[in-house]
Formats: C-alpha cells, sequence, structure tokens
C-alpha cells in the first residue's frame, strides 16, 4: 500500500485483513491468558513484600516494590512478544504454504509444481482471485457495490472447479485493465491472504507481549505514589491488592460476557485465584520462617 494512502483507506484495509485473518478468536485468547498471567506474577510480588511488611515494615520500600514488579513486565512482556512472534510466524507461514498445496501451486515438499503436473491448470488471475490479490486491484477493490462482508463471510473456496467456473468471466475483465508497473520486478507480490496471515502474527505478538506488561503495571502501580527510598505502606498494599481484585473480576466478567455465563461465576473464579495466591504466599511464609 502506497504511503500517500489516505488514513481512511488504511484503516479500512486493516480491518479486511483482521476479518481475513480470522484472528479475533486467537487474539482475544493471548490477551486474556497473559493479562492474567501479568496480574498474578505482580500480585505475587506484591504478596512476598507484604509478607516481610507484617515481619519488619522497613524491609521494603516503594521504589523497591515498584521497579522489582517493572523489570517484571518489561521482562515478561519481551518473552510474550517474542516468543509469540516467531510462534506465530511460523503458524501462519504454515497456512499459506497450505493453500497454495491446495491451489496447486506447490507440491508437498514446497517445490513449484512443474509444467508436466497431472494437477488442473488455471490462468494466472484465477489463481490470484482465489488467494485474495484481487484486492491489490484498484478497479476491483472491496465497494458498497461488493460489500466487504459478503467477501469475508464465505471463506475461500478450496474446490478449484468451483473457482474456475465462477472467477474465470472476473479475470478476463482484469486483463484487460492496466498493469502498474512494479519497482522491483524480482520480488514476487504478497497475495491479501498472505497479508492478512502477516497482519495478523504482528497483532498477536503485540497483545501477547503488552497484556502481561499491563497487567504487572496495574498491580504494582500504587508503589508509584511515594517516596521510593521509604518503606511501603500498608494503604499502598491495600490499594495494590484491590487493584488487582477489580481488575481480575473485570477480567471475568469480560469472559462471562463472550460465553453468555454469569458474569459472578466468572468473576469469582478470576478473584479466587487471586485469594489462592496470596493463601500459598502465607503458607510459604510461614513454613520459611519456622525453619529459621
Amino acid at each position: 500500500m502506497s504511503k500517500k494512502t489516505k488514513p481512511k483507506k488504511r484503516i479500512e484495509h486493516w480491518k479486511v485483513l483482521w476479518e481475513i485473518s480470522e484472528a479475533g478468536p486467537i487474539i482475544r485468547r493471548y490477551f486474556v491468558m497473559n493479562f492474567f498471567d501479568g496480574i498474578l506474577t505482580a500480585l505475587g510480588i506484591v504478596l512476598a513484600g507484604f509478607a516481610f511488611f507484617i515481619a519488619n515494615s522497613s524491609l521494603q520500600t516503594s521504589g523497591y516494590l515498584f521497579f522489582s514488579g517493572l523489570t517484571t513486565a518489561i521482562a515478561i512482556g519481551i518473552s510474550g512478544l517474542t516468543g509469540s512472534h516467531l510462534a506465530e510466524s511460523a503458524e501462519r507461514s504454515l497456512n499459506v504454504i497450505q493453500m497454495k498445496q491446495v491451489l496447486g501451486l506447490i507440491d508437498a515438499e514446497g517445490n513449484e509444481q512443474n509444467d508436466d503436473s497431472n494437477e488442473p491448470k488455471y490462468s494466472e488471475h484465477d489463481i490470484e482471485l482465489a488467494l485474495g490479490r484481487f484486492e491489490k486491484i484498484s478497479s476491483f477493490s472491496i465497494s458498497k457495490k461488493t460489500p466487504r462482508q459478503k467477501w469475508l463471510k464465505k471463506p475461500i473456496k478450496l474446490d478449484l472447479d468451483f473457482v474456475s467456473k465462477n472467477i474465470t468471466e472476473k479475470s478476463n475483465k482484469l486483463e484487460k485493465l492496466p498493469q502498474k508497473k512494479k519497482k522491483n520486478s524480482n520480488k514476487e507480490s504478497k497475495t491479501i491472504f498472505e497479508e492478512a496471515q502477516e497482519f495478523a502474527g504482528k497483532i498477536a505478538a503485540f497483545v501477547d507481549g503488552f497484556s502481561p506488561f499491563a497487567g504487572v503495571i496495574i498491580v504494582v502501580l500504587p508503589f508509584l505514589f511515594g517516596n521510593p527510598t521509604q518503606p511501603a505502606t500498608l494503604l499502598q498494599y491495600i490499594v495494590s491488592f484491590c487493584l488487582s481484585i477489580i481488575v481480575l473480576f473485570l477480567l471475568g466478567s469480560f469472559l462471562a460476557k463472550l460465553s453468555r455465563e454469569s458474569i459472578l461465576k466468572f468473576g469469582l473464579q478470576m478473584v479466587f485465584a487471586a485469594i489462592f495466591t496470596g493463601v500459598l504466599t502465607v503458607f510459604f511464609n510461614w513454613l520459611l520462617n519456622s525453619r529459621i
């Protein structure tokens, strides 16, 4: 897409890529799981500090708790970003390879099909349309006459006979259209299907990295407000625990709304995880002190 493309068209293009990739459910799962992980990770840090606070209130300073949480947030965020990016890139690339295999563009080993192959042959435009490259041609872009939903709600047909019968007429019309000159003729242009897979992978990586980072920061945020060299106060711990419980309940409510289940049920299940974390922290703290 040209750099001069208007923001509205770019946003519309992103919406198309989003719907083609069907990444919504995966992104939601990444967000919920990693946000939940971030909250419980930070809660563990704060609970450990609170255990020492009960024993000796001068041990843990506000600055120590906040920067411990911050460094943890950075580490878990980078871990999620890089891990998800590599995993999603591999999975999305596999989707593209499988699609090309179905269309007869490559064989099972990933090599291009030879001309003497027994697979049915279709014109270049037929294959381009089947892969979604029609969106690249301005004269055949998605418009009001051809609503986006009509294209996107119908999955790409894997039946090549169906593809040949229904899009050959349109591909013949496209042959008459003037083709844009490519700046780099050696580089193979991506289809919108490939572009959508790449786009979804980037969004998934961002969400996977940002969500745990945000979860950690929310829990340790109260310790930012105060003298970093002074011991953390009881009020800061209470506010941190309350924020954790509220956010976890809201996260459970979000899941309940998606599944049309009881908000109270899902919310309390999330809160119970935080309470269970606290109970284990108190137990291990007691066990440690009993051995000293």
